[in-house]
């Protein structure tokens, strides 16, 4: 902000020129320029001004000129140049301004020069110049003026004003006009409509008191507006409430009077004329006593409702003849859309109430005698929301601050302010504007530094938002950067750095040899850091040079020595920029960096949806500091460019190379500097006793000659070149003027909602919504792209959220001026994903420019790592490791007993989405994304119970095995099922018969092929599921009827991990996903509305738009257009739309395709591929089945642990996993699911039976993986031996985490389970460690010859039990091989006529008050 320039008036007030120019000022008011009358021109160009306030030059009425062009303006009062009568010239081109107001210049009479030109204006409302009537000049080209027939008005203008006016105002939109001049279009052109009444009035029979309804409509362009008139006279509505003029133009006459009676006629107006209608007439009608008489059985009362909820409005009428009823909402009929529904007896009932829905509610009862109506209120309940937070500041004292909070919600949330928790006393200092919105500190002091909270509050509820203000005192000069002595030839060009730092910030002069530098000559030049440039270096200057910072509180100098030489100089122009590029590099990505952590985990508060995604989805320490490195060494040399440009060395942009700025060592030393050489080293898999036998978490060692190929955090693979706007590293669509084959890119939001969104659904008749659910959690196996690690603009470090400048990492997605939805903003944010080390600018140090490549955080294997994670550390974080059984960590039970996944309490965020519905947490799982839906969230707890299952299950087995052996063992069956159930039972039904038969039979592991997953495959192809969503998921209980909770919309099932705990746990959600059908992908049903209009948000949010993230993260990832992948999948190339009929047979969409992008070559990939008509029974049309089948094919063939490589599963193990199915997981797994479909991917309509027991499903026997040792072999008869301490093969996992431990002794049983034999007392044997194999023979020797006692003492006394049955110790009869439980802890096996019994023990309970389960030994919490 820029204080008032004179306080006390001295020689400034007679001042008439005042030169601000280039000093970042950011806001002016109306006491600005006080005492400053008699000013004449006023320079404010190339500042930081965002807005201009009503009254800002209000103390400058001489005022003739004033220059504010190349500013950051948006938004301009409408009497923000109020009283300025001697303004003659105004600039404000080149700034950001989207919309002017009708008086903005009215009240400038001598105003003869306005430059609009360069922002983003899109409309001029009606008469904005008409009160300039000096005007001879006026420029609003360059803006994004849409020329149709409401810009009429100033096309006539400027023709009538063709001799005194030169004016440029060129279109922008729509396409057909884009580049032309507005005073050369016809009003044909500019698609001008006279109005045409299409429905004309007619004569009117009402009683009184009755109501009277007489209908008009017109068509015309634009929309004309309707007018009423009685008996000539214009009715205003406004002034007499028994008059509406409806939406579609009706009037209509409650409570008819006898004045009303007369002549009606309707007018149609737009700018392009007006039409009125024939006359109709009003008659009252003389009815016999009683006849038409209406009477209101039941009537609506006032209701308060929240958002979300379910109202009921009774209104039942009796009379002769029988009334019919409708309903309108605020003098409109009511929308034809699902939610509403009137029964026949005329009860209203609105379903999912919005915010839109409050309001005052006629039920109009009538029978063509007469009518009767009553009203209701109707009052919506949303808890507030914040529209723009405050955000931290920083200012120096003396200054003001304002701090900006703006919320929504119903009713209007009162605000309220404190600081440090302490509520602030309005007054003086602290002070409350506009309706307490705008919070200001008048001259603040140090003292005022603290955390001040906006807390809003209303019925609904109550949400706070704070920010961090800090006040600086003043503060002398420090260098940040000084420059050094250098020596350079004649000729060349430098840059002699010189920062500083103070409060308030310091000025920057140089002295050379004592004498003062202009800032500016043809030789050198000073830039807004103080840096000194010097170009074509001659033996003059030579000398001295001195850096001066001076501030009003101190002053600072430091000096270097030039020596100019004439000998050259070895080395690049760029190379002595290269430690400072750096270092300024370094500083602006780690601000921003810090910026985004601090936003998302640092301050504790509510985070909205699009918080808690950017959360989740932020990447792990390892891929960030991977991601800092690349943005680090991408922006340095963007820096020394710079740099070296405005030295004076010349470069070709078309051609750049950076070798030609760095020399090579430089780029080496550039790589070291910012960390990227560090991600170079290639993976160990030296322990192959590990490698050999199970995976590595991060997919790392899968191929030997290849280590790295599939693992997380490596690029994704192209299949295509990539396609940038620079060739390399800027998006297609980031110039928004550029044309692509003569035509602009369209917005992506515009295809979303003109080709994509839908609000109807069909359903598929074959497949259930299970098939959507399986290809999402695969997904989440595969891939998933990092995000960038700032969600501000490396620059200026802007949140995304809030700028519209594409900025990187910033690269919104521009909302359209008529979009249906959004209106409070111009751009939806949209953040870049992270580059690699090796790619787009990065790759320079490789040799060569590459085009930027984008991260896959995941392993491209099939192997589960959305159960495990794709790391070593978040795997380790899931297990369970105390009861050394190989689990995974689980949460709190369900009343079956069963599990929930564990809270996620190990990660740097919570997920409390709204504690007016739940305080529950997000569950941790091995992907973040886990908690994105119901039935994702669903998925993961089902496959962590599936593991805990096989895991016990592996263990009763093999009781020999340890902790980490039990592990990878379930661990690996768990990966090798979900590749049975991708490739055996869900890819047939997505591929179709014919496309899964391209995929070929398996037939071996191909090490020369790389699994990795492809770039398309992530960002495009694999993206077709999202067309089989539906809005609604199912919950049904076991009867597959609704539960008490209901269906859940999909929009109140995104973040909602509460519904799992407290709405019936995962069976209602599984039941209704294998019960329920997928949607059905239509030409004119892509993608189901709750996806683009309610994306991981409540209904009360903004929401994302999926279909517009996929679209802008396509032309992120530089995907080639539809046309390449085409060409690339052997498919015709299209030369015109028609060319794509073969695949396309819908003309609609052919046309809407042609419309927005004008050519073939120009359509996004993921938009021509949804597109498609779907082939052979497939899901997906040609050119996407290309593409998967290949992907599969290699994610199958180069994958070393795939399930049917021969070695990987012994024969019998290979023919149990293929006796597996998704059917019998949920089965094994659900809280109590006895019944289910056989093949849950297709609807039970479609089965025989349609419902099958769950015994009856087929299961993976796992005894097949009982393994016999030497060290084991006798357990089974004599568990003597296991009481002795043996020493045992160490883990794989145990090797391999500790290369250089010595061999440990381990107790062969698990430690918390004991053997114990029936009468064994004689052989008590202390239990001790072998300490050499002189001791361990000696104690076996002994062994044996008790054994053997004992052996004669049982041949003895049981000589007659030769069929090898026993007796247990309640003399029961157990039959050879039986087994039994003979107590809740004990477990007994009669083998060959002996008895051994294993007795389970608890280890000490972690809480006050265990809890038992019946059947269970041990208690739990």
């Amino acid at each position: 902000m820029l204080d008032p320039i004179v306080s006390d008036p001295g020689p400034l007030e007679k001042a008439q020129n005042l030169d601000l120019r280039f000093n970042k000022i950011r806001e002016i008011t109306k006491h600005t320029f006080k005492d400053l009358g008699k000013l004449n021109t006023l320079l404010l160009n190339n500042n930081h001004l965002i807005r201009i306030e009503d009254d800002a030059f209000q103390a400058t009425p001489e005022l003739r000129y004033l220059y504010l062009y190349k500013n950051r303006i948006k938004f301009i009062g409408k009497d923000a140049f109020k009283g300025l009568h001697n303004l003659e010239q105004l600039y404000i081109h080149f700034n950001k301004i989207e919309k002017i107001e009708p008086s903005t210049f009215a009240d400038l009479p001598s105003l003869e020069r306005l430059f609009l030109h360069h922002n983003k204006l899109t409309k001029i409302p009606y008469g904005a110049f008409k009160k300039l009537k000096s005007l001879k000049r006026l420029r609003l080209d360059s803006n994004a003026l849409i020329c149709d027939c409401e810009i009429m008005w100033l096309a006539e203008m400027l023709k009538e004003n063709e001799g005194v006016t030169q004016a440029a105002v060129t279109c922008e939109h729509p396409v057909t006009l884009q580049g032309k001049q507005l005073m050369a279009l016809s009003n044909e052109e500019l698609r001008c409509k006279r109005p045409k009444l299409t429905e004309e009035p007619n004569d009117v029979d009402v009683s009184f008191g009755g109501t009277a309804y007489f209908t008009c409509r017109a068509d015309g362009d634009p929309k004309p507006d309707i007018v009423w008139l009685h008996n000539s006279n214009e009715i205003l509505p406004e002034q007499d409430e028994r008059y509406s003029i409806l939406e579609d133009g009706t009037l209509m006459i409650t409570e008819a009077q006898d004045l009303d009676e007369g002549v009606y006629e309707c007018m149609a107006k737009n700018p392009a004329g007006e039409i009125k209608s024939r006359a109709a007439k009003m008659h009252y009608l003389k009815v016999k006593e009683n006849k038409g008489v209406l009477k209101f059985t039941e009537k609506p009362v006032d209701s308060r409702v929240p958002v979300g909820s379910t109202i009921v409005l009774p209104c039942s009428a009796i009379g002769d003849p029988e009334p019919t009823i409708h309903w309108t909402q605020n003098g409109i009929a009511l929308p034809l859309v699902f939610r509403y529904h009137a029964s026949s007896t005329g009860t209203l009932t609105i379903k999912n109430v919005q915010k839109n829905d409050a309001g005052v509610y006629r039920c109009v009862a009538t029978n063509g005698v007469s009518t009767i109506a009553v009203e209701t209120k109707i009052v919506v309940e949303a808890p507030p929301v914040f529209l723009e937070r405050p955000r931290d500041q920083e200012a120096l004292e003396g200054n003001s601050v304002e701090l900006i909070c703006l919320v929504e919600g119903l009713p209007p949330p009162i605000l309220s302010w404190s600081k440090d928790g302490s509520p602030v006393r309005i007054g003086n200092k602290f002070k409350v504007l506009k309706d307490g919105t705008h919070f200001r500190i008048e001259e603040v002091v140090e003292e005022d530094t603290g955390i001040y909270t906006c807390h809003a509050e209303n019925e609904s509820g109550q949400r706070n938002s704070s920010a961090f203000v800090m006040i600086r005192r003043n503060v002398p000069p420090v260098f940040s950067r000084v420059p050094e002595d250098q020596r350079i030839e004649m000729g060349s060009s430098i840059e002699l750095p010189c920062h500083a730092k103070g409060q308030p910030m310091p000025q920057i002069k140089w002295r050379k040899n004592g004498s003062i530098l202009g800032s500016e000559s043809n030789h050198h030049r000073i830039n807004i850091h103080g840096d000194l440039y010097m170009f074509n270096i001659q033996r003059d200057d030579d000398g001295i040079y001195e850096c001066i910072a001076e501030n009003d509180v101190g002053r600072a100098s430091v000096s270097m020595r030039l020596t100019v030489a004439d000998a050259p100089i070895i080395g690049r122009p760029g190379d002595r920029y290269l430690f400072s590029a750096v270092d300024e590099a370094r500083q602006e990505i780690d601000k921003a960096l810090n910026h985004t952590l601090f936003d998302l985990f640092g301050e504790p508060h509510k985070r909205s949806p699009g918080e808690l995604l950017q959360a989740f989805r932020f990447p792990s320490n390892e891929a960030r500091q991977s991601a800092r490195s690349a943005e680090i060494y991408e922006r340095a040399l963007e820096i020394v460019w710079s740099h070296a440009h405005d030295s004076g060395s010349q470069f070709n942009l078309t051609e750049f190379s950076y070798s030609d700025i760095l020399s090579p060592q430089k780029l080496e030393l550039l790589a070291n500097l910012s960390g990227c050489l560090v991600h170079k080293e290639p993976p160990s898999c030296s322990d192959m006793c590990f490698h050999r036998n199970y995976r590595s978490f991060d997919g790392s060692c899968n191929n030997f000659n290849h280590p790295r190929w599939g693992t997380s955090l490596t690029p994704f693979v192209r299949l295509l070149p990539a396609v940038y706007e620079n060739g390399f590293n800027t998006p297609i669509g980031w110039t928004k003027s550029k044309l692509y084959n003569g035509f602009p890119k369209p917005s992506a939001r515009v295809v979303s909602t003109q080709v994509v969104s839908t609000d109807h659904v069909s359903e598929d008749s074959q497949h259930s919504h299970m098939l959507m659910q399986w290809g999402q959690f695969l997904d989440h196996d595969l891939d998933f792209s990092m995000p960038s690690i700032s969600h501000a603009s490396f620059t200026d470090n802007v949140n995304c959220a809030t700028s519209c400048e594409q900025a990187p990492p910033c690269f919104p997605i521009e909302i359209p001026h008529d979009d249906r939805r959004i209106y409070t903003t111009r751009c939806m944010e949209f953040v870049r994903s992270s580059s690699v080390c090796g790619s787009g600018i990065t790759s320079v140090f490789f040799n060569k420019v590459e085009p930027r490549e984008q991260v896959n955080q995941l392993t491209a294997f099939i192997d589960a790592s959305n159960v495990y994670g794709s790391n070593p550390s978040i795997a380790q974080h899931l297990r369970e490791m105390s009861s050394n059984r190989g689990l995974l960590r689980s949460g709190v039970l369900m009343s079956t007993g069963k599990p929930l996944l564990p809270f996620n309490d190990g990660q740097p965020i919570d997920c409390k989405r709204d504690l007016a519905e739940s305080t529950v947490d997000c569950f941790l799982a091995g992907d973040v994304r886990a908690n994105e839906q119901l039935g994702l969230l669903s998925m993961h707890t089902l496959w962590m119970r599936e593991h805990n299952r096989i895991a016990k299950e592996l263990f009763n087995y093999n009781r020999h095995w340890d902790n980490d052996k039990i592990y990878h063992e379930a661990r690996k069956i768990v990966g090798a099922i979900m590749q049975h159930i991708t490739f055996a039972h869900w890819l047939p039904k997505i591929l179709g018969k014919d496309g899964y038969a391209k995929l070929g039979p398996y037939t071996g592991y191909k090490p020369e092929i790389n699994p990795s997953i492809s770039n398309v495959f992530a960002t495009a192809a694999l993206r077709f599921g999202h067309t089989l969503i539906n809005p609604e998921l199912l919950r049904l209980n076991e009867s597959f009827k609704p539960i008490p909770e209901g269906n859940i919309p999909l929009r109140k099932a995104f973040f909602a991990p509460f519904r799992l705990l407290e709405e019936g746990g995962i069976d209602p959600l599984m039941r209704g996903l294998v019960y329920a059908p997928a949607k059905l992908k239509r030409p004119d049903q892509l993608l189901n509305s709750d996806l683009t209009e309610h994306l991981f948000t409540p209904a009360h949010f903004v929401a994302q738009d999926l279909a517009a993230l996929n679209i802008q993260r396509g032309r992120d990832h530089a995907l080639p257009s539809y046309n390449e992948w085409r060409k690339y999948c052997n498919l015709s190339v299209a030369v015109t739309f028609d060319d794509l009929r073969r695949e396309i047979r819908n003309d609609a969409l052919l046309r809407k395709l042609k419309r927005l992008y004008g050519h073939p070559d120009n359509i996004d990939l993921w938009v021509g591929g949804i597109s498609e008509d779907s082939v052979g029974g497939a899901k997906v049309g040609p050119t996407f089945l290309c593409l998967l089948i290949d992907q599969f094919k290699r994610v199958r063939d180069g994958d070393r642990f795939w399930y049917e490589n021969p070695g990987i599963f012994s024969p019998d193990q290979l023919h149990q996993i293929k006796q597996s199915s998704l059917a019998r997981v949920i089965c094994d797994n659900g809280d109590n699911i006895t019944t289910l479909t056989e093949d849950v991917f297709t609807v039970p309509q479609h089965q025989s039976p349609s419902f099958r027991s769950c015994s009856t499903l087929p299961r993976v026997e796992l005894s097949v993986w009982t393994e016999c040792c030497q060290e084991c072999s006798a357990s089974s008869n004599n568990n003597e031996i296991n009481s002795i301490g043996v020493r045992i093969r160490r883990s794989f996992v145990d090797r391999y985490d500790h290369d250089n431990d010595h061999d440990r002794t381990f107790n062969d049983s698990p430690q918390n389970v004991s053997f114990h034999h029936i009468n064994d007392n004689e052989f008590d044997i202390t239990e001790q460690r072998i300490e050499g194999i002189e001791e361990l023979v000696g104690k076996l020797d002994k062994t044996v010859q008790r054994l053997s006692k004992k052996v004669r003492k049982l041949e003895t006394e049981y000589k007659h039990r030769k069929d090898g049955h026993c007796i247990d110790i309640e003399r029961n009869k157990r039959r050879n091989g039986e087994t039994w439980q003979s107590d809740k802890c004990s477990k007994c096996s009669c083998e060959d006529s002996q008895i051994t019994c294993w007795v389970e023990k608890c280890p000490p309970s972690q809480c006050k008050n265990p809890r038992f389960i019946e059947g269970e030994c041990c208690p739990v919490c």
